[in-house]
């Protein structure tokens, strides 16, 4: 087992295959058990996998290193692998120290190849956070690697600075595609743990066909999918899981966006809920500075409560975001004084924002001032255009069938809201106003599916008929936004607009 770099001794590797550490590049390497997952997190994290609860007979002791990032190289598994910690994780007790070690100070070990599950799966993999395991995972740390086609099942993953069923932390150039968390459970030691169904920390990245459906609590920057993302890409990913912050930040698919972001096709069904927490969303918690995010084609089915600053898609907006095509159909709640509670988004600040073809069924209480159907409290340049709300909207102070509060400059075309004798019965389009709402902005209320809209706005309405048919008449004469071909609108099962 000398793995010096001049030495050709080759290494076991679970049942099958061989390392040469001289000679990787290009090759691919099988695992076929526990102890081949061991031996990888020795080799490339540089540490002693020995001395876990597996025992002596498992694992090895790369201590000395050199450490291995296999660059080049792709891990294959060759079968399912069973962590032989059975199904009740409350008595989990064989503790894997996850690939990859980063220490934040003087050692920065990354897996940096492929690993490909091949369509096989981790069953009871536990990690344990502790005084030398900051990241918690299946992988702990990887730089520029890959990771596909792996189901990660009825795992527990605690963590303290960040966590994850496949990767912890991921600081650029990843790729997870085709991964899953299955009945997993995944939670923080303090309150400031970044956690993920699927990854918990990741920038410069590309997440696509994922999925998570454990459960997750943590305190800030906790999501369905990803904790934190900067300048990355989620596609086609969905929780079913419940997912529950302390603090901040908490989404269903991710927690924290910052700087930049793009999010397509991603769904939540799962509650979503911070006791105490500001910034949290149905689809992101929190999006934050510079590019802002792009949100297309996203909805939320799951309740989503939190102090302020909630929202059905997304929490908090801090300068600037796209949504278009969302729609929310959980409950949405605020529990303190503050401002900030809206079926799309909640709050908006210091903002460049536009909500296009959206639209909020679910039903939205609040203690909080600025509440809205589709945006709570605006503050910035906000464009809202062919939306509408159908639940009913209940707050303190600055209750609105669209805008709860503007404070800033707001554009809203084509925009509608539900207004009966006893649903919104006594809201207007806004419920305050110390800004500006842009002249020609035009908007009403409708009272079933089938009636007609009604002017509530000072512009005329240029579309007439029921919310179906001014919809679809707004999008048949604007098709696209932005490069984005708009979604048609059709009558779903309870008579009100949906999307085709």
């Amino acid at each position: 087992k000398d793995l010096d770099s001049n030495s050709s001794t080759e290494l076991n590797f679970g049942e099958l295959g061989t390392i040469k550490h001289n000679n990787i590049t290009g090759k691919t390497f099988y695992v076929s058990n526990i102890d081949g997952l061991l031996n990888l997190s020795a080799l490339v994290g540089q540490v002693n996998t020995t001395t876990t609860e597996y025992g002596s007979d498992y694992g090895y002791d790369n201590s000395s290193g050199p450490a291995i990032t296999f660059s080049g190289a792709t891990i294959q598994m060759l079968n399912n692998i069973d962590c032989e910690n059975g199904d009740n994780k409350d008595n989990f007790s064989k503790t894997f120290i996850p690939i990859g070690y980063y220490n934040f100070s003087d050692i920065e070990n990354s897996f940096q190849g492929t690993f490909d599950g091949n369509n096989k799966s981790i069953n009871g993999l536990y990690v344990n956070a502790t005084e030398e395991i900051h990241l918690s995972g299946l992988f702990g740390y990887a730089l520029n690697a890959e990771i596909k086609n792996l189901k990660m099942i009825n795992c527990k993953i605690i963590a303290e600075m960040a966590g994850g069923s496949i990767v912890a932390y991921a600081p650029g150039s990843m790729n997870i595609n085709n991964c899953s968390s299955e009945n997993t459970y995944i939670s923080g030691t303090v309150e400031s743990s970044i956690l993920g169904g699927i990854a918990g920390r990741v920038e410069v990245s590309n997440i696509e066909d994922c999925y998570n459906t454990g459960n997750i609590i943590g305190g800030d920057y906790v999501g369905g999918i990803v904790g934190g993302a900067f300048e990355t890409t989620i596609t086609n990913c969905y929780n079913t899981g419940s997912v529950g912050g302390g603090s901040s930040d908490v989404g269903g698919i991710v927690g924290n966006v910052y700087d930049t972001a793009t999010i397509t096709d991603c769904y939540n069904t799962g509650s979503v809920s911070g006791d105490g927490s500001s910034n949290v969303g149905g689809i992101v918690g929190h999006i934050y500075y510079g590019n802002g995010a792009t949100i297309t084609n996203c909805y939320n089915t799951g309740s989503v409560s939190g102090s302020h600053y909630v929202g059905g898609i997304v929490g908090y907006v801090y300068e600037t975001a796209k949504i278009t095509d969302c729609y929310n159909e959980g409950s949405v709640s605020g529990s303190s004084g503050y401002g900030g509670v809206g079926g799309i988004v909640g709050y908006c600040l210091y903002t460049t924002t536009t909500i296009t073809n959206c639209y909020n069924t679910g039903n939205i209480i609040s203690n909080n001032d600025g509440v809205g159907g589709i945006g709570g409290w605006l503050a910035g340049t906000v464009t809202i255009t062919n939306c509408y709300n159908e639940g009913s909207i209940n707050g303190s102070n600055y209750v609105g069938g669209i805008v709860g509060f503007v404070r800033g400059t707001v554009t809203i075309t084509n925009c509608y809201y539900l207004k009966t004798s006893s649903v919104n019965s006594s809201l207007n389009a806004f419920g305050g106003n110390d800004g500006t709402i842009v002249s020609g902005s035009y908007y009403g209320t409708f009272s079933s599916g089938t009636s007609n809209v009604v002017k509530t706005s000072s512009a005329n309405l240029v579309y007439s008929g029921n919310i179906l048919t001014v919809l679809n008449a707004y999008r048949s004469a604007n098709p696209t936004y932005e490069g984005i071909t708009l979604n048609v609108w059709t009558t779903g099962e309870n008579g009100y607009p949906v999307f085709v």
